[in-house]
C-alpha cells in the first residue's frame, strides 16, 4: 500500500530561535518523506492602507504605533505584561510583533520538497496564515496537513510516522495539541465586554477588541452547521487548564535534577527532604540547562558508539500532568492511548481547545472546510481587526462542525512556560532545553544570542550538515 502522502506548513514570522527550533525538531524525524511549506507572514500586522481597518486605525497614530512595534521585541524581552499594556493604551492591537529578516537565511534549506509561500502579516495571525493556506489549495495533493506555529516541537523522532499510523488506525482527520489543553465557557467570547479585561484598565481599544469579536461570530454564525457547532459549547463550564507535557520527572536522571536545583519542591518525607536541601546548599550554582546541556553532547556519542536509545519510555499510569495547578495522574484526566511513544485521547466535550493552533488535518476535512468556507463567504473574517482572538478557539469545534472526532496528543509541544513554575520559556535557553530532551542521542544545541547552534550531531543525522545553512553551525563544532 502507498504510504499516506504528507505536508508540513510552518508559520514563520519573529524570533529566529523559534523557528530554528521547529525545523531541527522536523529535520530530526525518522520520516522525512514529507514536503514542507514555509509560510512567511511578512509585516508588522498593523496593516495601516487596509480598509477594513479604518476603525482600528482611528484608534491610534500609524507613525507612533508602527514605532512602538519595533520595539515590541526589547519590551518583550523584560515584560509581557508591560508590551500588553503600553500597547492597549496605545490603541494598539498587543499581540503585533514586527517581521525578522532573519528568517529569510534561517529557512534556508537545502532539501528537495521545501516550497516558499509569502503573506501580508495581520491581525488573523497564525490562524490567518492557516486560512490564507487552505485558501490556496496548495494541499490538495496530500492526504495530512500538518500545521506548526514556530516554536512548536515535535516530542518523538517517531512523532509524525506514529500520527500518520494513527490517523489511518483510527480515522482521525483532525488532531490538536494537548500541551495547553483548556476550557472557557463561551460566555468568555460569545458576550460583549467579557474579554476578561478589569474594570479600572479597560481601555477604548478593549471595547473594540469585544466588538470584533461579535462580528466574527456573526459571520462564521452564517454556516447554519458551523453555527451548531458552536451552539454546543457551554455557557457555565468551569475554567480548566490542563499541561499534556511529558513527565521526565519519572525517569531517575530528571528526578535527581529536580532534587538538586531550586525550581522544583521539596518533597518526600522530612529525612528526604533534609538530604534535598543538604544537596542544594552543596551545588549552589546548578542550573537546569547547563547540566542538561551537557547530558545531551554526552548523549550523542554514547548513541553512536554503543547503538543506546534514549528516548523517554512512557507509563501513562506513573506520568503526571499539571490541571488547574495540581499534578494528577493522566489515566485519571483522560483514557490515554500510547502508540509508540506519545499519548493520544479522544474528547467528546465540545468547548476544549489548544492553546496556539498547531495540528494535524486530513485533506478530507479540508475539502469539506474549504468549501464550507467558499459557499457562506467565511473567508471574510480575515479582514477584521482582531481576527486571530476569536480563530484560535475556533479550531476547537471544527470537528464538531464537520462531524469529526476530537482528538488531541502530546507529540506536540509549543514551548511556552514551565509547568511547575509557570515562568516563561520560550528563551533561545528555554527552547533548546527541550529540543536536547527530544532528540537525545541524536542532536545536541545550545543558544547562541538570538539563533540556536547544534553543538553535537549524531551520525544518523550528519547529512543535515548539507541540508541547514551556516548559521545552525558554530566554528568550534568539531
Amino acid at each position: 500500500m502507498t504510504p499516506p502522502r504528507i505536508a508540513v506548513a510552518i508559520c514563520l514570522h519573529h524570533k529566529p530561535w523559534l523557528a530554528m527550533a521547529s525545523l531541527l525538531s522536523l529535520l530530526t524525524q525518522e520520516r522525512q518523506d514529507f514536503d514542507l511549506f514555509l509560510l512567511f507572514n511578512e509585516g508588522d500586522g498593523s496593516c495601516p492602507n487596509k480598509e477594513s481597518y479604518s476603525e482600528y486605525n482611528a484608534l491610534l497614530n500609524a507613525e507612533s504605533a508602527s514605532n512602538l512595534i519595533a520595539q515590541s521585541p526589547l519590551i518583550e524581552k523584560s515584560s509581557y505584561a508591560e508590551y500588553d499594556r503600553v500597547a492597549r493604551r496605545a490603541g494598539i492591537n498587543p499581540k503585533l510583533s514586527p517581521f525578522d529578516e532573519r528568517l529569510n537565511e534561517i529557512c534556508r534549506l537545502n532539501r528537495t520538497g521545501v516550497f516558499l509561500q509569502h503573506y501580508e502579516n495581520d491581525q488573523a495571525l497564525d490562524s490567518g496564515v492557516w486560512l490564507k493556506f487552505i485558501r490556496s489549495r496548495a494541499w490538495e495533493n496530500y492526504d495530512y496537513v500538518f500545521t506548526f506555529q514556530e516554536g512548536t516541537l515535535l516530542t518523538s523522532p517517531a512523532s509524525l510516522s506514529t500520527a500518520i499510523d494513527m490517523a489511518v488506525k483510527h480515522n482521525i482527520h483532525f488532531l490538536a495539541s494537548a500541551h495547553m489543553k483548556g476550557r472557557l465557557p463561551k460566555r468568555y467570547y460569545s458576550a460583549p465586554g467579557s474579554l476578561g479585561y478589569l474594570p479600572q484598565n479597560v481601555t477604548p481599544l478593549d471595547h473594540f477588541h469585544d466588538k470584533m469579536a461579535q462580528r466574527m461570530l456573526n459571520v462564521l454564525g452564517r454556516d447554519p452547521d458551523l453555527q451548531a457547532a458552536f451552539d454546543l459549547w457551554s455557557e457555565d463550564v468551569v475554567p480548566s487548564r490542563q499541561y499534556h507535557v511529558r513527565d521526565y520527572e519519572t525517569q531517575a536522571w530528571y528526578c535527581l535534577l529536580a532534587t538538586l536545583l531550586n525550581d522544583r519542591p521539596l518533597t518526600g518525607s522530612r529525612n528526604i527532604r533534609r538530604l534535598k536541601k543538604a544537596l542544594r546548599f552543596l551545588f549552589p550554582q546548578g542550573r537546569r540547562f547547563s547540566l542538561e546541556a551537557l547530558t545531551a553532547r554526552l548523549a550523542v556519542p554514547l548513541h553512536d558508539a554503543f547503538g543506546l536509545n534514549f528516548g523517554l519510555k512512557r507509563s501513562p499510569e506513573k506520568e503526571k500532568i499539571f490541571v488547574d495547578g495540581t499534578r494528577l495522574e493522566v489515566s485519571r484526566i483522560v483514557e490515554p492511548i500510547q502508540a509508540g511513544d506519545v499519548l493520544f485521547h479522544c474528547s467528546a466535550q465540545p468547548g476544549w481547545h489548544a492553546a496556539g493552533c498547531n495540528h494535524m488535518f486530513s485533506c478530507h476535512l479540508l475539502e469539506r472546510f474549504c468549501r464550507r468556507f467558499e459557499q457562506y463567504k467565511l473567508f471574510e473574517v480575515l479582514d477584521i481587526p482582531f481576527a486571530g482572538s476569536t480563530l484560535e478557539v475556533f479550531w476547537a469545534y471544527v470537528p464538531f462542525w464537520l462531524g469529526e472526532e476530537m482528538w488531541f496528543w502530546d507529540g506536540f509541544h509549543r514551548v511556552t512556560k514551565d509547568t511547575w513554575t509557570m515562568k516563561r520559556e520560550d528563551s533561545p535557553e528555554g527552547v533548546a532545553l527541550h529540543l536536547n530532551r527530544y532528540a537525545l542521542g541524536y542532536m545536541a544545541v545550545e543558544p547562541k544570542g538570538e539563533l540556536l547552534v547544534i553543538k553535537a550531531l549524531s551520525k544518523d543525522l550528519k547529512y543535515l550538515e548539507n541540508v541547514l545553512p551556516s548559521a545552525y553551525f558554530s566554528k568550534d563544532n568539531a
